[in-house]
């Protein structure tokens, strides 16, 4: 059996405090339900990519609370996750406007 990656449980736990479904996250993240389960249960690791960034902003997640595998990876969720920042009010100020 393969070692679980840390945070799934974390996005779980916060998706169900939502009242979210695993089907409806996906669609909204652009993903299947099985590849988003997959990281709920700690089969793959939370992508370090944009993708990553919008799933941890999506349930209010500081990337700095996960305990990350190493500081690489710390350093690539948070970096995803201030883009995704940056993204939303780069976005906001255009629908404002």
């Amino acid at each position: 059996m393969s070692e679980q990656r840390p945070g799934g449980a974390e996005l779980r736990r916060r998706r169900q405090e939502a009242r979210r479904s695993l089907r409806d996250v996906a669609s909204e993240l652009g993903v299947s339900a099985v590849y988003l389960s997959d990281i709920e249960r700690g089969n793959r690791p939370i992508p370090r990519n944009e993708l990553g960034g919008r799933l941890l902003e999506l349930f209010g997640i500081d990337p700095a609370d996960l305990p990350p595998r190493d500081a690489e990876e710390r350093a690539k969720v948070e970096r995803a996750y201030r883009r995704g920042l940056e993204e939303g009010a780069a976005l906001a100020l255009v629908r404002d406007r």
